[in-house]
């Protein structure tokens, strides 16, 4: 989703030490960006990798299925909690020196995790403060990524640019877990968790093939401290129309959303379905497959007008497909109403990264993509505990995502008959 200013161009010339006009080039035949959208695949399978291995041997090696939630709370709060920092520090500092310091650190923590597995003494204890570790690194790593895509490419090759990067990362959520149960089942999980190294290690050599550009404008603003960075990161956003409008978009959505759509497909299948695993596997490869689909054709229609419109459009469909879900009844019906909820889900995000991308001042950008990824996780563990309570009343999944659904897509038809703006936004 997006911000109120134009993208300053002679500024981030500046700051990449690049030509204020110099000519569009063909996304792949940018080295820099093809070197980190590299760097950032290799990430994302090290980290799918990474959280399934860290699950099952938590389940299996360590027998303490019911600890599992302490660990993976360990490994997603940093990024809640320190993310706005992170978000900091991708507006001061160089972002790919971000990105390679993150991506190495965690390579030598996953391999100190190895080593510890090899000599038996990777306890529960010990993969906790690992996690930690982990998040931390996290938290520093994303706002740098997300912020680091409109320095690199021209601002009309956006919206492909971040196609791309999303349909790899889809992909890399597909096959990271296989690569990593296969080295599990066959190997053992020192063999898992070392193939999370070497993923990470790849993307810190890779990203060393990005030039690394200077530290954010720290040459040309006055010094100020991380705080006050912060403070001013806060107050744009809530001064910024633009900004503050998406943000609440975003937080309403994650909150009906995230609970509903993540916990509704286990129970539907087991209790409304009738179905086994295989067939859960079934619909979350459909749901990722849709999310492909969706990053692949919007990348390809590449649109520059009416953007804020058609993006408020596909999450209203987004809530109308969360509607159809609850009402299926075969699994032949569940199916494409999943292809086309990722498909409009994936196609509305990159809509909207590419929206803040072009509209945040670029020494902001780090600081508002992290406020916006901040607000939404800090909503979804409340939107799960919300989905559980009305579950225990007795209240039937098909139900919750009937309601849900609908509230989502009136709300957004709200938002465009309201908020006249938008319709001017492109």
């Amino acid at each position: 989703m997006g911000s109120e200013e134009e993208m300053q161009v002679g500024n981030l010339a500046v700051n990449m030490g690049l030509e204020a006009e110099k000519p569009a080039v063909p996304l792949l035949r940018n080295r820099r960006f093809v070197m980190v959208w590299l760097a950032g695949t290799l990430s994302g399978l090290a980290l799918s990798v990474y959280l399934l291995t860290e699950s099952w041997y938590v389940v299996r090696g360590l027998g303490r299925p019911e600890g599992l939630g302490w660990v993976l709370m360990a490994t997603t709060l940093p990024r809640l909690f320190l993310m706005m920092i992170g978000g900091v520090a991708a507006d001061r500092f160089s972002k790919t020196r971000i990105l390679f310091w993150s991506d190495f650190t965690r390579c030598l923590l996953v391999a100190g995790m190895v080593g510890l597995l090899a000599v038996g003494g990777l306890s529960y204890g010990g993969l906790i403060i690992f996690a930690l570790c982990f998040g931390v690194l996290d938290a520093f790593f994303w706002p740098a990524a997300q912020s680091l895509v409109p320095a690199l490419v021209a601002k009309e090759q956006l919206t492909r640019a971040n196609a791309l990067v999303q349909t790899t990362q889809q992909v890399s959520m597909v096959v990271g877990p296989a690569l990593a149960g296969f080295a599990v089942a066959y190997g053992s999980f020192t063999a898992s968790f070392g193939l999370a190294a070497v993923f990470l290690l790849l993307a810190s050599i890779v990203i060393l093939f990005a030039k690394m550009e200077q530290a954010g404008s720290s040459s040309s603003r006055p010094a100020t401290s991380p705080l006050q960075e912060l403070r001013e990161g806060i107050r744009y956003a809530r001064q910024t129309r633009f900004v503050f409008i998406i943000m609440g978009i975003s937080l309403f959505t994650n909150l009906v959303l995230a609970g509903p759509g993540q916990i509704s497909l286990p129970v539907m299948v087991d209790q409304y379905l009738k179905g086994n695993a295989l067939d859960l596997s079934y619909l979350e490869s459909a749901f990722a497959g849709g999310m492909v689909l969706g990053a692949v054709w919007i990348g390809w229609l590449n649109l520059r007008r009416r953007r804020a419109v058609i993006n408020i459009s596909l999450i209203s469909l987004v809530g109308v497909m969360l509607a159809l879900f609850g009402q299926v009844s075969t699994m032949w019906q569940a199916l494409p109403v999943l292809v086309l909820f990722g498909a409009f889900l994936s196609a509305g995000n990159i809509l909207g990264q590419s929206m803040i991308q072009e509209r945040v001042e670029p020494d902001k950008l780090g600081r508002v993509s992290s406020l916006l990824a901040t607000g939404s996780m800090g909503l979804i563990p409340l939107s799960h505990g919300l989905v559980s309570i009305i579950l225990s009343m007795g209240v039937p999944m098909p139900w919750i995502l009937l309601v849900a659904g609908v509230m989502m897509t009136l709300f957004m038809w709200w938002v465009l008959w309201r908020v006249k703006m938008v319709w001017t936004w492109d």
